[in-house]
């Protein structure tokens, strides 16, 4: 069959980010025998313009779309994705085609986003799999409803979705490497700060009261062979020179083991290109790690201990205490007297149940006395509420939503025993003393993309957390914001 991918994230802050989703579900197609076609729209200047050129052109007996985003989650200043994929959506089905939905968004909220979209059916889970026995069901007639890891909108009636049991696939090495600059025009992300992406494994064992990712991705980690993965970074460097390799795994250094011996199997190719990870947790950390992730070639971490302090850590289940988090401390500032010239970011999340006055300022004393000067330090007030978490028990035990709410629209819990203005001027207080550190505010401000992309031109290994001079530059002047966007009505 003729099949269309349509990559529909055109959010570029704080980094745009290439679709390796969509890359993996046209690659795995491509394998079954389809003519597949990609369109990415991050770029586009018309994107209706642009997809209905692609169709045109393409004659799609089928088209599918990845959402990376339901809104940016912040209460902060908060935007919503969701109505500009479903025009998408209409475009398509304006030609008379059947059209899927996947992506992040759809693994999110599966039921309410394919119905809001107004998509014939969604895929959730590892769609590697899914994506395969639903275009082979159209082909043959079949109703793809039965496919498992399917999502059918209003099956049972308006607001009644059939969501199938997921996909698992439980051995990643069998998925094909994206290779997304065959599909895609890859230039434009390097030039934006955009890394080349890898993930290494799925699934996360921690609990975390606000994180779904264990109900979209499994409790139990499932990883590529070390050699694999350092196999295809090696290929990414040949094939695309100048950019960085980002690992987008939930947890990048955990379990500690398999990512000590996949830093060896990269150390052993000398790729020679810069690398880069979220996800880094504070709980498994060690000198050897930072050892080898300075040979292996990385130049920029995001750590993410969320908030300093033990109350906080445990209402929010992190799984470490603040004993880690210094340890983790001790070991970042072993590799700056190693001279180590990698970048770290620090991410907190504030606001979460039980946080007080106390708690907060906890967090701010830690950021202020012990996180080393230079390193960025990013901070997110709000925690916005997902479906089948603990956090959304909480929120409807406290009465903040209805029991019956899909959560589709955003909603950010925050803690009731903090007023909003308190909570600004504690931010605005901790800008001034430390510049460098930033919200979602900053990152997606009108400045920040021109930014990156001067950052790109001037090849800095690690664009967002070389952030500080301009950050610095904008409190000079007056120019940064924080706390929540005022809201008429």
């Amino acid at each position: 069959m003729r099949v269309l991918i349509v990559a529909t994230n055109r959010e570029k802050a704080p980094i745009p980010v290439a679709p390796i989703g969509a890359c993996n579900i046209a690659t795995v197609l491509k394998g079954a025998g389809h003519d597949v076609s990609v369109v990415d729209l991050m770029w586009a200047r018309r994107p209706e313009k642009t997809l209905q050129a692609a169709i045109d052109a393409h004659r799609p007996q089928v088209i599918g779309l990845s959402i990376r985003n339901v809104d940016n989650t912040s209460w902060m200043n908060e935007r919503w994705y969701l109505d500009e994929a479903r025009n998408y959506v209409r475009i398509c089905k304006q030609a008379g085609v059947p059209v899927m939905v996947g992506g992040p968004a759809v693994g999110v909220l599966p039921g309410p986003v394919v119905a809001h979209v107004e998509a014939d059916w969604g895929i959730w889970g590892d769609g590697e799999r899914a994506v395969v026995e639903l275009v082979a069901a159209i082909e043959r007639g079949d109703n793809p409803a039965e496919v498992r890891g399917v999502v059918t909108p209003n099956a049972g009636g308006p607001g009644k979705h059939r969501v199938n049991e997921q996909f698992r696939v439980e051995e990643l090495g069998a998925i094909p490497n994206h290779r997304m600059w065959e599909w895609l025009d890859f230039k434009p992300y390097v030039r934006h700060g955009g890394p080349l992406q890898m993930q290494s494994r799925r699934g996360c064992a921690f609990k975390c009261t606000y994180c779904n990712y264990p109900s979209i991705e499994g409790a139990s980690y499932r990883s590529k062979a070390p050699e694999v993965v350092a196999d295809e970074i090696a290929m990414m460097a040949r094939e695309f020179p100048g950019a960085a390799v980002e690992f987008v795994d939930n947890t990048f250094n955990v379990p500690l083991k398999y990512c000590l011996n996949l830093l060896d199997a990269i150390i052993e190719r000398k790729p020679g290109i810069p690398l880069q990870t979220n996800g880094f947790n504070p709980r498994a950390t060690s000198i050897e790690l930072m050892d080898k992730m300075e040979q292996a070639g990385f130049s920029q971490v995001l750590i993410t201990p969320e908030v300093a302090s033990d109350v906080m850590l445990t209402n929010l289940q992190k799984g470490f205490t603040k004993a880690h988090l210094r340890k983790a401390l001790e070991h970042r500032k072993w590799l700056i007297d190693q001279g180590s010239k990698m970048e770290w970011m620090w991410v907190f999340l504030m606001g979460g149940p039980g946080e007080t006055k106390e708690t907060m300022n906890e967090s701010w004393s830690f950021i202020q006395d012990e996180i080393p000067p230079d390193d960025m330090v990013f901070v997110q007030v709000g925690l916005r509420v997902y479906p089948n978490t603990p956090l959304a028990q909480q929120a409807v035990d406290l009465g903040a939503v209805d029991a019956d709410c899909d959560l589709l629209k955003p909603f950010h819990f925050v803690s009731p025993d903090l007023d909003p203005l308190w909570i600004h001027e504690r931010l605005m207080e901790n800008i001034k003393a430390r510049p460098n550190v930033s919200t979602l505010r900053d990152v997606m401000g009108f400045m920040f993309p021109y930014y990156l992309r001067f950052a790109g031109a001037m090849k800095f290994a690690a664009p967002v957390t070389s952030g500080q001079p301009g950050l610095r530059m904008l409190s000079r002047l007056g120019l940064r914001k924080a706390g929540p966007e005022r809201r008429e009505g």
